[in-house]
């Protein structure tokens, strides 16, 4: 029985390494996508909202799915055959983590959503009523 407990333990040990390992990848990647935003994009989204709508929609999506796959897929249980007094005595991390990923990365989405609405409004706008800068009128002189 007690190699039994050891191996249970090794085997969620292991698991629960996986899970921090893909949350540890998950903040670096956010990390890495508040630094590209702050130090290329953040003056550039507002002359190109659609840049800014793509690069939302990249972001907020690829956080979606690390919040996702850490909830679900790399989240520690219990191994088949084990005791829960044996998990229960390995501190298993709760839900929040990917929680508040999959919620950061839908509001990453509404923001790439807001961008791309004020891309459209921007569209629109140049070519309903504005001024059309195409074809412009020039005076012309003539010489004799």
């Amino acid at each position: 029985m007690a190699i039994s407990k050891l191996i249970c333990v090794a085997e969620l040990r292991q698991e629960i390494n996986i899970y921090w390992l893909a949350v540890i990848t998950s903040l670096g990647l956010t990390a890495l996508s508040v630094c590209v935003w702050a130090v290329c994009f953040r003056s550039k989204f507002d002359g190109a909202p659609g840049l800014g709508a793509q690069y939302f929609y990249v972001t907020g999506t690829s956080k979606v799915l690390m919040g996702a796959l850490i909830a679900g897929l790399y989240h520690p249980s219990c191994p088949a055959n084990c005791s829960l007094e044996v998990c229960e005595s390995q501190n298993i991390p709760s839900p929040l983590y990917p929680f508040l990923a999959t919620l950061v990365g839908l509001l990453w989405l509404k923001k790439g959503y807001e961008l791309n609405a004020k891309a459209q409004a921007l569209e629109n706008g140049e070519s309903q009523g504005g001024e059309d800068t195409t074809f412009q009128e020039v005076s012309t002189v003539e010489i004799s």
